[in-house]
């Protein structure tokens, strides 16, 4: 029982420890592509007959709810993720984007296809983690030299990991029930003939695999896609283990957008919360801090404005094909430098433990 326990305290509270400027940099990284790639969200107009909500907010609507009221949520939620952006009522802004998110999320899921929805999660269990004791207004009015470390930090990122891993568990466990680990079926292949010919979505990759891949490397393709989802969650416990598995999880998003054209670059910015974003380029990161203490009132003023002038002009001024254009294409490019990224991890990694072994 003490050694569960000593497990389970290290675990919460020492295993996701991460400084204040890298959750800094990871709430301004996540607000940026917040407002650009989530939000607006369901400003779309559905038919009654085509209204079927999920157990949330929308299900107290009989019928599609008034086009003011998704707009007016929307506005509220891009001013919850500008302030966040900047950093001003941190903890306030969190639960709003994230309530926010959940709601828009509620009516825009009642046409029946519902999407990955982890990114509100993260705003709500980040809310307490100090996320904002860095680079932001908070802790400008607060006049601390230093960031100061949240006491709540750890332990929220511990079940942030652990929120993700259920999540993908849920994913992989119903392709186990369904037959995906049988050796007479093909999970995968099944998924791609209706994506590449019924539905159109025909990438050369999937051309190319139905041309030249053998039985066994479907089959390889169904059992680590199950092997990943469901062993995501056995991760959490380590640090390093779980950036291993955020690190394959880039390189099968990759596979999925090559395979199946299908983007899913909010998983993407879901893992960076466990990135060290200030070690990964420590004399940029010196200069940021250099330049933000040295800069005047005015421009630091104008900084603070430009996410609310570029939030309205992307809401009011932008038509949704412009918007669906911009996030389809920095969705890919998110999904191509995180695969390079996650190659460059797994490199470092590989070459540490070579040179563990060698000496």
């Amino acid at each position: 029982m003490q050694t569960l326990r000593r497990f389970t305290d290290r675990w919460l509270f020492e295993e996701y420890q991460t400084d204040p400027e890298s959750l800094g940099l990871f709430r301004i990284l996540f607000c940026s592509y917040a407002l650009v790639a989530e939000l607006p969200h369901g400003l779309w107009a559905l038919p009654s007959a085509a209204f079927s909500p999920p157990v949330s907010i929308a299900a107290l609507f009989a019928q599609p709810a008034p086009y003011a009221l998704i707009l007016a949520l929307n506005v509220a939620t891009i001013v919850c993720g500008c302030c966040l952006l900047i950093g001003l009522w941190t903890v306030a802004s969190s639960y709003g984007l994230a309530i926010g998110m959940m709601s828009v999320n509620s009516f825009s899921f009642a046409d029946g296809k519902i999407d990955e929805g982890l990114l509100m999660f993260v705003a709500l269990l980040m809310a307490h983690s100090g996320w904002g004791a860095a680079y932001s207004l908070d802790s400008r009015r607060r006049g601390a030299a230093t960031p100061q470390r949240s006491p709540h930090q750890s332990w929220l990122m511990a079940v942030l990991a652990l929120v993700i891993g259920c999540a993908l568990f849920t994913a992989g466990s119903a392709k186990a029930r369904g037959g995906w680990l049988r050796t007479d079926s093909f999970g995968t292949r099944y998924h791609l003939f209706w994506d590449y010919y019924v539905f159109g979505r025909q990438m050369p990759l999937a051309g190319w695999a139905f041309r030249n891949l053998p039985r066994w490397a479907w089959k390889c393709a169904d059992w680590s896609t199950v092997l990943w989802e469901s062993a995501f969650v056995l991760s959490v416990f380590r640090r390093s283990w779980c950036r291993l598995a955020c690190a394959f999880g880039a390189f099968f998003h990759f596979g999925v957008w090559l395979l199946f054209d299908i983007e899913i670059s909010s998983n993407l910015i879901a893992y960076g919360a466990f990135v060290s974003w200030a070690c990964v380029w420590p004399a940029a990161t010196a200069a940021l801090d250099g330049w933000l203490r040295t800069i005047s009132g005015a421009t630091r003023v104008l900084l603070c404005t430009l996410p609310f002038v570029f939030s309205a002009g992307w809401l009011f001024a932008c038509s949704s094909g412009l918007r669906e254009s911009v996030t389809l294409t920095l969705s890919k490019v998110l999904l191509a430098v995180g695969v390079a990224s996650a190659a460059l991890y797994l490199r470092m990694r590989w070459r540490q433990s070579f040179s563990r072994a060698l000496s």
